[in-house]
């Protein structure tokens, strides 16, 4: 799960997230913002975390009881992600409403 990986696009385009441990969780920071072409651009949030407090389950390549910020609402979601085949499943919920995309990890 370790290294940087892309999100779902928008309208606006999408963001490279690098996961990485921090402490006894997994974190991930925001390392790049694309337009929906792909060409890098300025965000005011890169370098801020995206992700944190990730914990390790009892299935393997899970992780949950982390949250997750999604910066363009400036809204925190209780988080969990999955390691699949397909990629990264990452999921937020709030108050039961749980919504959840699957990321794909960036080319070296």
């Amino acid at each position: 799960v370790f290294g940087t990986w892309r999100t779902e696009a928008t309208v606006d385009g999408y963001l490279e997230v690098r996961i990485s441990n921090c402490e006894q969780a997994l974190c991930g920071e925001i390392v790049r913002a694309r337009d929906p072409q792909g060409i890098a651009g300025p965000f005011e949030h890169i370098g801020c975390q995206m992700i944190w407090g990730m914990s390790p389950t009892s299935q393997p390549n899970a992780w949950d009881d982390g949250k997750i910020w999604y910066p363009i609402s400036d809204r925190t979601f209780n988080s969990r992600m999955e390691l699949t085949v397909a990629g990264l499943m990452v999921s937020g919920c709030v108050l039961g409403i749980c919504r959840s995309q699957r990321w794909r990890r960036v080319p070296r």
